[in-house]
């Protein structure tokens, strides 16, 4: 039995795009319509691409913000004005491009009945799950790829990393 909601309640109704790149979901995203996304930890970039293809909505079958990474993604979206519905599941990849939805809160439906139930990420959402995660990445702020621009060099030349000889003892290369 699917729950339903009424024709009353406040939501945005649009056609969703669905691709698990949210890269390549921009380049067909138009104005108005609803993304579909299958991405933990959104990055500022693929964020940055959906913002400028103006989607009402950004409905994401996992969290854009897990706490593993410094993800900046989830922020640009929200602060564009876009509603954000994290952690929907992978049936919601099953959508059909084009198909007419409606998202209310955390719940998107199909002619009126709920096929799927996340989590509206708000504002605040933001700033408390950042403030968690606060300690793992002090010092550094970025995407991967800035880490490795700046410290990944060191890294893979194998300075500084620690290595173990036959014995156990570890030492550090120079």
């Amino acid at each position: 039995m699917s729950e339903t909601l009424s024709k009353e309640s406040k939501g945005q109704v649009g056609r969703v795009r669905v691709d698990d790149r949210p890269k390549h979901l921009a380049t067909r995203l138009e104005r108005g319509e609803i993304a579909v996304i299958n991405v933990a930890d959104l990055d500022r970039e693929s964020a940055a691409a959906l913002v400028e293809a103006a989607p009402i909505a950004v409905l994401n079958a996992h969290p854009s913000l897990t706490g593993r990474t410094a993800a900046l993604g989830p922020r640009l979206i929200l602060d564009a004005g876009i509603a954000l519905v994290d952690d929907l599941g992978q049936d919601i990849m099953s959508l059909r491009e084009g198909q007419e939805v409606a998202v209310t809160g955390g719940k998107v439906l199909v002619d009126g009945g709920v096929i799927a139930t996340g989590r509206a990420v708000s504002a605040e959402d933001l700033d408390v799950e950042v403030a968690d995660s606060a300690t793992l990445f002090a010092g550094f702020e970025g995407s991967v790829e800035d880490y490795l621009a700046k410290d990944g060099a060191t890294v893979l030349r194998g300075e500084g990393v620690p290595s173990i000889d036959g014995l156990g003892s570890v030492r550090f290369c120079s």
